[in-house]
């Protein structure tokens, strides 16, 4: 009886020690998953910037293409 207590406390030590391997994992990769998150959206933001810039230079040739046409 006393064996069998002994090895259940001896399993339900190993059992903590993985839950908090686990549990510092699942931060990481939490953290990893936000910062990425934040980068893809720094990068979305300057693409909107250059398209926006490029949209705009665009629209600015094609509007002086007009005006001589008229």
């Amino acid at each position: 009886m006393d064996n069998d207590l002994k090895r259940l406390e001896l399993l339900n030590k190993e059992l903590e020690i993985e839950l908090e391997i686990v549990k510092d994992n699942l931060k990481e990769k939490t953290k990893m998953h936000e910062e990425k998150t934040i980068e893809l959206e720094e990068t979305k933001k300057e693409l909107n910037k250059i398209l926006y810039s490029r949209s705009y230079k665009f629209i600015c040739k094609i509007k002086k293409l007009m005006v001589k046409i008229n």
